[in-house]
């Protein structure tokens, strides 16, 4: 039994995994704690929210679910910021106040 069958169990098949999406998962290259941060500067958590499930201040985007509204928001970081706080994502992210909106979720950030 042991020459033809050495192990006990096969803990990896190739052919069945999973497949790894790396760089094409905005949940792997984000810094966990950027949604969030923005969330509570923006909206005070999602607690005032001006649009449905918008805790982000996009614009005039609205989503049907939070689960929607956060996979969105992630994606859309990783996309068009680079998926970290950086002063130039701060620019494009909150133009006409980039400093004060940096310092507040930079601040929120090291809170999480």
């Amino acid at each position: 039994h042991w020459d033809d069958e050495p192990f006990d169990a096969i803990v990896s098949n190739p052919p069945y995994s999973t497949k790894w999406v790396g760089d094409g998962d905005p949940t792997l290259i984000n810094d966990p704690r950027f949604s969030p941060a923005i969330s509570a500067v923006e909206s005070s958590k999602g607690l005032y929210c001006f649009r449905p499930h918008n805790a982000w201040g996009w614009g005039s985007s609205s989503w049907n679910t939070w689960e929607d509204a956060i996979w969105d928001h992630v994606a859309g970081l990783a996309s068009g910021y680079g998926g970290h706080l950086t002063y130039a994502a701060a620019q494009k992210y909150c133009p006409p106040n980039a400093a004060r909106w940096y310092s507040s979720v930079l601040a929120n950030m090291e809170r999480i």
